[in-house]
């Protein structure tokens, strides 16, 4: 009996015990009702915003934010890259712990949990809209987001790459259609704003001449405009009361700072020093901590504020009490880049601060006092050597504590590396062994010389290809080892006509870097220029691993394509899609082949294949409902476009595709609705305002 009585106590505990947990998750489960709005201003500097002490920003929405809550002075980026620094907002974790350590070249793993994973298990309503591919889904940011809006609205119509992303005022369009969704549980909405990355307009349209001096700083004027509409909304449907709205810069840009031009190959401050403007219930209004702080602390922070449990193992630290007005306790901060090693064979970099003292580790070690030399301008490392080695100890330290990880595959479509090595994100420098590392040339060093580069390469551009040869062979005479510069040279000669002398440079670039795969592209191209197809194969196939992966083979796949050789295209991409069926891109690209060789119906197979795959690839819906047009299955069609407008209401070209069709379909008020969306979103539509016209005046009048 004793037995028996000990059995039914302990199961009586055990129960009790069940349900206290389950009391505690729905009592988290109930508790969310703040919202939280996150916008995030890609490649924003601190220091060109009004509340940031510049007297000639036009941010009257970000200063008057600033007014109503905490402003950090001193907060950082973990790193001067969009992707990387992003991961690190949902992670709470360093570049080096979460595996993506630059853009473009790896997915976020899965076993690591992200802050909108965590808030959708609490009960958020999630959105997410970004301006550029280099926060793509396929970057796997997208977990834990219910609806994740990366569609940029010229993708369906246009290649260009610099048109693969979208102007801030479209991200806005999208959020708010979002936004106006009706719910009973509060959201956690991200916008990415991404107008301040080069090339920099001066947004004469809204500003008239004010900015033709200073494009830059048009741009924030731009993206502050934005800004100003979300939290018009906000106080309009009386949310600004309980809504947390955090304003952050993912990284700075150099705009000639220490040589920088741009952003990723250096760790000053100018790239590393970023905006933070925390305003919402119960925080602080008109504070201002100079406590220095990190991004990734971003999660923690968040977490604690709304009273929601923490995910274990993070890095990153609640900076709460500054949200209230309490002290924040100082701490070591790490910072790192692999831009320079992999995109110009330099030394990596990497730093830290700690108190006052900013230590960047590189060939040439740097050190500065911050207290006194908030410009870095007085190197001190080789004038104070035990501080110097005091804050290397301090960063081994440090490092030992990161759990690294790699990040898992992702796969790169030939448009989505062209995207990325338009916006300055993919160089064609191979990797090294670490223990050379401490060997290869500062970036310091290279700077000017790729800056000098980088303004032949814009001669090219203009037309100026003979000054663009003359000016990059008198580089190559001062920096002969810089491979980039060959790469740049054979671009040119290969423009040019000079086929052979674009051919030696590439070949001197493999003498030096047998696996430097962007010359055998090159290579691979030139033979298809001269017409012999069995070199470009063996060329490109240098490219692939043994065996290949999906990825490379439709890379190259779609260079066969885009140099006019839909044969060899066909077979690559048969075989990617015979190492990873539900390869999405691959099928759209056999789509294009299809419709190039007079085959609708084999091409609408390929897209509908791709739609199983990915039925969130707008890219396939949009293809496949153009296909069926063309073939006249309007009412077949109808429902993809239906679905792709919910899915991206604010692409204009999926609205004016449901519009041409609801038109041939004969339903006009329909389809004059979606015209008129298309002219809103996108005034200089080719066809919408006079397919518009044409539906108004065939509608019965009223």
């Amino acid at each position: 009996m004793k037995n028996l009585g000990r059995r039914r106590w302990i199961a009586y505990t055990v129960a009790a015990g069940l349900l206290l947990t389950g009391y505690f998750a729905w009592i988290e489960y109930r508790r969310p009702t703040i919202n939280v709005l996150l916008i995030t201003l890609d490649t924003t500097r601190s220091d060109h915003l009004g509340c940031y002490g510049n007297a000639e920003a036009l941010t009257p929405a970000l200063d008057a934010l600033a007014r109503r809550g905490v402003v950090w002075e001193q907060a950082r980026t973990p790193a001067p890259l969009t992707l990387p620094t992003h991961a690190s907002l949902f992670t709470g974790l360093y570049p080096a712990e979460h595996g993506l350590r630059s853009n473009g070249t790896g997915s976020l793993p899965k076993s690591i949990p992200t802050l909108a994973e965590r808030l959708t298990s609490t009960g958020y309503d999630t959105g997410a809209f970004v301006a550029a591919f280099v926060l793509n889904q396929k970057f796997g940011l997208r977990r834990g987001f219910a609806f994740y809006d990366d569609d940029l609205p010229t993708a369906g119509s246009s290649d260009h790459p610099l048109e693969r992303q979208r102007d801030g005022r479209l991200v806005v369009e999208s959020a708010l259609e979002w936004l106006k969704r009706p719910r009973r549980q509060p959201f956690f909405c991200w916008v990415h704003f991404f107008d301040a990355h080069h090339p920099y307009l001066p947004r004469t349209e809204e500003f008239g001449d004010r900015f033709v001096s200073r494009p830059y700083d048009g741009e924030i004027a731009h993206v502050d405009r934005q800004v100003q509409r979300l939290l018009d909304y906000l106080k309009e449907q009386r949310l600004d009361e309980r809504t947390l709205v955090i304003v952050l810069g993912d990284h700075g840009e150099g705009l000639g700072d220490h040589a920088e031009h741009e952003h990723g190959l250096t760790l000053y401050d100018h790239s590393l020093h970023v905006p933070w403007i925390w305003a919402g219930p119960g925080i602080a209004p008109g504070r201002r901590v100079s406590q220095p702080v990190c991004l990734i602390d971003f999660t923690p922070t968040v977490l604690e504020y709304l009273g929601l449990r923490t995910i274990p193992g993070l890095t990153g630290r609640s900076l709460r009490t500054g949200l209230v007005g309490q002290d924040v306790l100082p701490s070591d901060y790490y910072f790192a880049t692999d831009s320079p090693l992999l995109e110009h064979g330099c030394a990596p970099l990497r730093s830290l601060t700690t108190g006052h003292w900013k230590y960047i580790r590189s060939s040439q070690p740097e050190l500065y006092d911050l207290a006194v030399d908030p410009g870095e301008l007085r190197n001190r490392a080789k004038e104070m050597p035990d501080q110097l080695a005091d804050c290397e100890f301090q960063m081994i330290a440090l490092e030992g504590r990161l759990k690294l990880r790699d990040a898992d595959a992702v796969t790169l479509s030939a448009k989505d590396r062209q995207v990325l090595s338009s916006l300055g994100y993919l160089g064609g420098m191979s990797s090294r062994p670490t223990d050379q590392q401490a060997q290869l040339p500062d970036i310091k060093r290279r700077l000017p010389v790729f800056n000098a580069m980088e303004e032949a390469a814009a001669l090219d551009q203009e037309g100026q290809s003979g000054l663009a040869e003359e000016r990059l062979r008198a580089l190559l005479q001062t920096e002969p080892e810089y491979s980039l510069i060959r790469l740049k040279l054979a671009d040119v000669l290969n423009r040019r006509g000079k086929l052979e002398d674009a051919r030696a440079e590439l070949q001197k670039v493999l003498e030096r870097e047998p696996e430097n795969v962007e010359a055998y592209y090159r290579l691979g191209g030139i033979a298809i220029a001269e017409k012999r197809i069995d070199e470009a194969v063996t060329q490109f196939e240098r490219t692939l691993h043994d065996p290949p992966g999906a990825a490379e083979l439709l890379y190259v796949g779609q260079l066969f394509m885009q140099f006019g050789q839909p044969a060899k295209s066909r077979h690559y991409l048969d075989r990617a899609l015979s190492v990873d069926p539900q390869l999405v891109e691959a099928r759209i690209s056999l789509g294009a082949i299809n419709l190039l060789e007079q085959r609708p119906s084999d091409a609408e197979q390929q897209y509908r294949q791709a739609l199983l795959a990915d039925p969130r690839s707008i890219e396939a819906r949009a293809n496949l409902i153009k296909v069926l047009g063309t073939q006249q299955k309007f009412s077949e069609a109808l429902p993809y476009a239906a679905a792709a407008t919910k899915l991206s209401p604010a692409n204009a070209e999926l609205r004016f595709l449901h519009g041409t069709l609801l038109m041939a379909l004969s339903n006009l008020p329909e389809a004059a609705r979606e015209f008129e969306a298309t002219v809103r979103l996108d005034p200089n539509h080719p066809r919408a305002k006079q397919f518009l016209e044409q539906v108004r005046s065939a509608m019965p009048k009223k």
